[in-house]
């Protein structure tokens, strides 16, 4: 009766093991599916956490070397403070006597400490407006520019570039800012379109509205350039 009741039922014997082990089998399955939306739960909020903490500690893990980071720049400062201040691109603006403006600009400017009134410069270039359209401008490799005299010694060539056109060119020469002047006892020469100049020295007055050469000197003119018998710009 017992062999007839199990073909009736599942078709074998062996059938009477897992019928009443079916109802286990679906509570276990549903017991391993709640572990996993439970820990699913607490596993995707963790993983959003720690993608969120690396994308904004991802700068610092591969910094940006072309952008300006303050751990750097307080490094540096505190480097240079043991030797003097530095900077990069300094620039300096004023007026004369007659309010008329000028600038020094140079790639690089260092000075022994915050109270010194003089700056080493690096490729400094000094621009004084003659007036409102003419303008001269004075260039050299080094100079020291002190800011409470406003004057600048130029060295390692200079060259003074007139906007009417033309040259002055020496070893050394002293800019006073403040009076639009610019002096030098080096060999000196000159060139623009009325003619070429050479001498032991040169004095450029009210920002080169007047040159004298110094010295044992030598002028030669452009007839076709000189206007009124006199050449432009030099005297």
């Amino acid at each position: 009766m017992a062999d007839q009741t199990a073909e009736n039922v599942g078709g074998s014997p062996d059938g009477r093991r897992f019928i009443p082990n079916s109802p286990r089998a679906v509570r276990a399955a549903q017991f391993r599916a709640s572990r996993l939306v439970v820990l699913m739960k607490l596993i995707l909020p963790a993983l959003a956490l720690a993608i969120i903490a690396l994308i904004v500690s991802w700068p610092q893990l591969i910094p940006d070397h072309t952008k300006f980071r303050l751990g750097d720049k307080v490094k540096s400062v505190f480097v240079a403070a043991t030797d003097g201040l530095s900077m990069d691109q300094p620039r300096y603006v004023g007026v004369d006597e007659e309010h008329r403006p000028y600038e020094v600009t140079a790639s690089r400017a260092s000075q022994q400490s915050h109270g010194d009134d003089r700056l080493d410069l690096v490729n400094p270039q000094a621009d004084l407006a003659v007036n409102d359209v003419e303008w001269m401008a004075l260039s050299a490799a080094t100079g020291v520019y002190d800011k409470k005299q406003q004057t600048i010694d130029l060295a390692g060539g200079v060259t003074v570039f007139h906007d009417r056109g033309y040259t002055v060119t020496s070893d050394t020469a002293q800019v006073l800012l403040d009076k639009g002047m610019a002096t030098s006892d080096d060999p000196v020469s000159a060139h623009g379109q009325s003619g070429i100049a050479t001498g032991e020295g040169f004095r450029i007055y009210d920002r080169g509205e007047r040159i004298i050469f110094t010295g044992k000197s030598k002028i030669t003119f452009f007839p076709a350039q000189i206007q009124g018998g006199k050449p432009q710009g030099v005297n």
